[in-house]
């Protein structure tokens, strides 16, 4: 109600005609100004002009009513109605000016109007005189707004369309630009979705038709093409370009915003393309085929690279018409100097290919954009990689023309195929299309399809590759019937090459060696040289063998054209045969016999020295092998093992190959060559067996033995290289003696003669070691040995411990004494000592029936162990018969030691050891028969005595009270006494004397005798009874004892022995045998001084040997200490020897 009033107020105010109507506001706003500005209704705004307000009148800010009214309508949806009204009577007024420009914007009431679709109002003002040609501060005019908002913003709004035409009508200049250098006429064609009015409106005003916009540099008829490609040929866009092209629109322009692209480029490469534009601009016949584009692309080039890069079988028919149209230069290369065909080729693009060959477009020119290789190369680089990737096909991938066009394959053979390509035309790297090809199995058919146009098979690419060679190595012929039948096509039908080298310096031969059998076989009956070898120094034949391919082997023995069976490897290595011969036997054994069927050289060296028999033999093959390299003719069977010079009988020997022994000498083998180690074959075969070098195992050793010496007369006194003949290294202390003895049975009846050598080890020579055996006595003996040969036993002895059995002889009680014996006294022995010893009686008797006497003392030397000591030793009186009655002395020979006496040495021996070393069952009976020496009538009561006491002492703990009573003493008594009445009885009368001359020293021995009950001294053990040991023992000693008495043997103070049986007496003075016996020596009253007076010069002389620095002061107290009691022993010793001289006890 208010505002009502108010605006009836200020009509009656305005028609009173007194008010100012310009009056302004601060801001410079007039009353009309301000009625358009916050008036509801026209009503006011129709007063005022009435009243004459001028419209054109700005405030301080610019701002006119007429443009604020359009403006304000725009924006004001509650007044637009009123302002609309407002603006049609300011338009109308003759104050207002209809070309008044916003001061900010540049728009004028035209421009304004457009947007709001408020035709009235365009319709008036362009009626009052309005200039539709007024450019804003964006450079458009008012038609440019209309056809930008008529084409873009309202979507072809018939209201809209009006203006624009209303426009054109009313004057608007169609060839007037915008800002961007767009005309009408451009943008009735190129702001989206055009009308075909207005763009008919335009050009009938008669537009420049070849202008071209600011900022793409296009005319319409570009425009019309590429809406016409966007938009899938719609016919508006079409209909437009017809008409511009009839209208004489320039069909050869280049929009500079576009790379340069005419109308028919665009036609081609925007989109999809357009079919309809593409086709009125090709047989235009002023449209220049051959333009290019800021790329250098021509429409041929821009439709090959569009239907290459996008698979657009619509560009790729773009493509075949214009090289069909027979205007287009199938020659022009792009800016990269790529032709047409190449460009074609090279997106398998066919049907384009077909074209232009038909054409006569170049087909062997080089393409610097694939690294000048020809189309042909590089059609055969797509092939290969479309095959490869499974990829070359020509089926549809869906609509907008977009199709599978890449057949790389089809382009192949249409080039294959032309006349006019160079199918030798060789590319980078040398390769020809041939090689290209055959760089995978995938195209194998394609290259037997390029056959037939006989290309040069025999081009070398870089890497030294014929096309055979490619085929043999990466077509696989041994997994393809196809690539097989390739390859055999181009060796049999086509003739390539087979003695070409690749970089690895293989032969199409060599790669044929891993193809199938077909291959093989084709190129093994045409190769005229197999000899040729690869870097790897191999040839065919090499690789026949490493290959384990016996078959193939012998087909290039006989596949005719070089091929020599002795050929190394590298030149200077292995032959055929030598590598043949280091196969394992199952796969050495067919190529061996080839090899030396074909006639190779078995006696060619390999690097190592080996020649083919020492290889074979080297590497233990079959005796049947072995045989077939035998059998080779003009072999060298004495040819030698590199390693250790060892001729090849010798090597098959320590092989155990007897069959090639036997073979290699009756091919008149020379046993008399010798290896590094001077050895000749038997030596070889003599030799012992050592870990560290290969040797004889000496179970083989009889085998070969006799059948060198028996069966081929090998010569048994042949000396090795250090000198030592054949019977001389038998005699060794390794193997089993009697196993050698054999041998040298072997030798010896070959004709070996005797030696005298003594085995350092062993410490015996042959009639030593051989003792035993009768029959090598007598053969030793017929043949000149020495069957008196000394040897050292204690060395012997040793030996035994060490290496024989515990069953020789020497190992037996009576050995273990002689150990004993020997140690003490001359340890020289011969062969008949040993033999008794052994109780070897036939050898005894063997010995003595050659001559060999029994006593040795002169052989030996002083205290020599004779031959009757021995057997006494063993309680052998039958045997010391048989030596006396050869005349051994039972009394000692040649200042030896008396068989008495020698019970004594062991005594002491066995004494001074403590017993430590011999258990009871080695106690000798002699030891023991020193008990029958202390039976006398003078000693009976003593000895009885002293039995009682040690029965009572080793009854002590097995005794038992029966009843209370203590039976332990009783027992004792009888027993010592019946054991002393047994031993005692027969010889009292026999041994009276000669019993007090022994006293003395029995007691000691009777303490040894009872300590040997225990095992070795070392603690008791389980016995028998007492009294049955000791009686046992008791008569065992007599015999040899009663033996030598009966024959006269006697015992004298002067035999060796006697004063070292009186320094044991002595020194056990006080001891456990003196004790027992209850008896003590009282030395005479010379005995002190001779004692002091050798005690003071021992001293003075130790003094000395202190003062001249020889010996210390620790030594001269340890020195003197043993001085003094040595020379204690000896002043007693030398008091007893007076004593019983004096007393007649010399016997």
């Amino acid at each position: 109600m208010q505002a009502r009033i108010k605006l009836e107020m200020a009509l009656c105010i305005i028609k009173s005609g007194k008010a100012d109507l310009e009056v302004a506001l601060p801001d410079g706003t007039r009353p009309i100004l301000q009625a358009v500005k916050t008036s509801v209704s026209a009503p006011l705004v129709n007063a005022l002009l009435a009243a004459g307000a001028n419209g054109s009148k700005s405030n301080k800010a610019g701002e006119v009513p007429l443009l604020v009214a359009i403006a304000l309508a725009g924006r004001d949806s509650r007044r637009a109605a009123a302002l609309r009204d407002m603006a049609l009577a300011l338009a109308g007024h003759a104050s207002v000016d209809r070309n008044v420009q916003d001061a900010r914007t540049g728009d004028t009431a035209l421009h304004l109007a457009v947007p709001q679709a408020f035709e009235p109002l365009v319709e008036l003002l362009i009626k009052q005189g309005a200039n539709t040609n007024l450019r804003n501060k964006a450079g458009s005019s008012p038609l440019h707004t209309a056809m930008e908002h008529a084409i873009v913003k309202a979507r072809g709004n018939a209201t809209a369309q009006n203006i624009v035409l209303l426009m054109v009508k009313g004057g608007g200049d169609v060839a007037l630009t915008d800002a961007a250098g767009w005309t009408a006429l451009h943008m009735s064609v190129g702001l989206g979705q055009g009308s075909l009015a207005l763009f008919r409106a335009v050009l009938r005003r008669g537009p420049v038709l070849d202008a071209c916009t600011g900022d793409k540099g296009c005319t319409a008829l570009h425009l019309a093409t590429r809406r016409a490609a966007e938009t899938g040929d719609a016919a508006d866009y079409v209909e437009m370009g017809k008409a511009l092209l009839a209208e004489g629109a320039d069909p050869n322009i280049a929009a500079s915003g576009h790379g340069g692209s005419t109308a028919l480029h665009m036609a081609i490469e925007v989109e999809a393309g357009s079919q309809a534009m593409f086709s009125q601009l090709l047989d235009l016949k002023t449209t220049n085929l051959d333009t290019r584009d800021k790329a250098g692309n021509t429409p041929l080039h821009a439709a090959l690279a569009r239907a290459g890069a996008h698979g657009r079988a619509r560009a790729c028919n773009m493509a075949v018409a214009i090289v069909q149209s027979g205007r287009a230069n199938v020659r022009l290369t792009n800016a990269r100097q790529r032709q047409p065909l190449a460009a074609a080729v090279v997106h398998g693009l066919l049907p384009a290919v077909a074209a232009l060959l038909a054409a006569g477009a170049p087909c062997n020119d080089p393409d610097p954009v694939a690294g000048g290789v020809s189309p042909l190369l590089i059609a055969a680089a797509g092939a290969v990689a479309a095959r490869s990737s499974a990829k070359d096909a020509a089926t549809p991938k869906g609509g907008g023309g977009s199709i599978g066009v890449h057949d790389h394959v089809g382009t192949m053979r249409e080039l294959m195929r032309h006349g006019r390509v160079d199918v030798n035309v060789v590319g980078k790297d040398r390769r020809t299309t041939l090689h290209v090809l055959l760089s995978t199995s995938a195209c194998a058919d394609l290259a037997g399809e390029l056959l037939a146009r006989q290309p040069n098979l025999d081009v070398q690419d870089a890497g030294g590759d014929t096309p055979l060679h490619l085929a043999l190595k990466r077509v696989h012929p041994a997994n393809t019937a196809a690539a097989a039948g390739l390859v055999t096509a181009m060796v049999v039908r086509s003739g390539a090459s087979l003695v070409l080298q690749d970089g690895q310096g293989n032969t199409a031969m060599h790669l044929a060696m891993g193809c199938i059998e077909e291959v093989f076989l084709a190129c093994a009956e045409r190769c005229v040289n197999k000899d040729i070898l690869n870097k790897e120094g191999l040839a065919p034949l090499h690789m026949a063998v490493a290959m384990r391919e016996p078959k193939r082997l012998a087909t290039l023995l006989h596949s005719g054209g070089k091929c020599s069976v002795d050929l190394r490897v590298g030149g200077k290595k292995d032959t055929a045969l030598h590598m043949a011969l280091k196969l394992p036997e199952a796969t050495a054994a067919p190529m061996v016999k080839a090899l030396v069927v074909k006639g190779c050289n078995v006696n060619l060296t390999d690097p190592a020295g080996h020649t083919g028999l020492t290889l074979a033999l080297h590497h233990r093959l079959s005796e049947g092998l072995v045989g077939v390299v035998l059998g080779a003719q003009g072999v060298n069977v004495n040819a030698r093992e590199p390693q250790h010079g060892r001729p090849a009988v010798q090597v098959a020997m320590l092989n155990d190959q007897a069959g090639v022994v036997t073979a290699l000498l009756q091919k008149k083998a020379d046993t008399k060559l010798r290896n590094n180690d001077g050895d000749a074959l038997l030596h070889v075969a003599l030799k012992p067996e050592a870990a560290r070098d290969r040797t004889l195992p000496d179970s083989w050793k009889p085998k070969y033995v006799r059948m060198l010496v028996q069966q081929h007369g090998v010569d048994p006194n042949l000396c090795d290289g250090a000198g030592a003949a054949p019977l001389v290294i038998l005699l060794r202390p390794t193997s089993p003696y009697r196993e050698l003895v054999s041998l040298a049975h072997v030798l010896l009846d070959g004709g070996a003669k005797p030696c005298s050598d003594i085995n350092s080890t062993s410490g015996m020579g042959w009639i030593h070691m051989a003792c035993e055996d009768p029959l090598f006595i007598s053969k030793w003996k017929s043949k000149g040995g020495n069957l008196n040969q000394v040897a050292d036993f204690n060395a012997i002895r040793a030996h035994v411990d060490r290496s024989y059995e515990s069953s020789h002889p020497w190992n037996s009680n009576s050995g273990c004494v002689a150990d004993g014996l020997f140690s003490k006294v001359n340890s020289r022995v011969t062969a008949i000592t040993l033999a008794v010893l052994g109780g070897w009686d036939n050898s005894v008797n063997a010995l003595l029936g050659s001559g060999v006497s029994p006593n040795v003392g002169s052989l030996c030397g002083p205290k020599a162990v004779t031959p009757m000591m021995v057997a006494l030793l063993q309680n052998r009186t039958d045997m010391a018969a048989v030596l006396q009655q050869k005349g051994a002395s039972i009394d000692g020979e040649n200042d030896g030691v008396n068989p008495m006496c020698m019970a004594i040495q062991v005594a002491k021996g066995l004494i001074e050891n403590g017993c430590g070393a011999y258990s009871l069952r080695y106690v000798p009976s002699v030891v023991e028969d020193r008990l029958g020496r202390f039976i006398a009538r003078q000693a009976r009561e003593v000895l009885t005595d002293a039995l009682q006491e040690e029965a009572a002492a080793v009854f002590e703990d097995e005794v038992l009270d029966f009843d209370g009573t203590d039976v332990g003493a009783d027992i004792a008594a009888d027993f010592g006494y019946d054991i002393a009445s047994e031993i005692g009885t027969e010889l009292v009368s026999q041994m009276a004397g000669f019993a007090l001359d022994m006293f003395l020293p029995g007691f000691s021995l009777i303490r040894l005798a009872f300590a040997l009950g225990n095992d070795g001294g070392g603690g008791r053990a389980a016995r028998p009874r007492p009294s049955d040991k000791l009686k046992l023992a008791a008569l065992d000693v007599m015999e040899p004892m009663r033996w030598l008495l009966k024959r006269g043997c006697k015992v004298t103070l002067a035999d060796r022995g006697m004063s070292e049986m009186l320094g044991m007496i002595v020194s056990d003075e006080g001891g456990a045998g003196w004790q027992w016996a209850g008896l003590a020596l009282t030395w005479p009253r010379s005995f002190e001084p001779l004692y002091s007076n050798g005690v003071t010069r021992i001293t003075e002389d130790l003094r000395r040997k202190v003062r001249e620095g020889i010996i210390t002061e620790e030594q001269f107290e340890r020195q003197l200490e043993r001085a003094k009691r040595q020379w204690c022993v000896n002043v007693k010793v030398t008091i007893t020897m007076k004593e019983l001289a004096a007393k007649r006890y010399g016997k």
